[in-house]
């Protein structure tokens, strides 16, 4: 299946009809992403999650404890 939707652009077996052109579709959508990232369009506030208010104070306390242990 992998060489029927060309996942691969290395290697084609000459036995396999390549129907699409998927690791395309994927190199584009990186080079996408890794831009957007750059120029700091993405992530935005609608992709991220937020920790309820005094988790982060907790979450400090909680590592400074393991820390300790160590």
């Amino acid at each position: 299946m992998s060489d029927m939707i060309g996942q691969f652009q290395a290697f084609t077996p000459k036995f396999v009809k390549k129907y699409c052109n998927v690791a395309e579709v994927v190199v584009e959508a990186m080079k996408q992403y890794c831009e957007e990232v750059r120029t700091g369009k993405f992530p935005t506030d609608e992709h991220c999650y937020h920790m309820l208010a005094g988790e982060y104070e907790k979450f400090q306390e909680m590592t400074k404890e393991y820390g300790e242990r160590s």
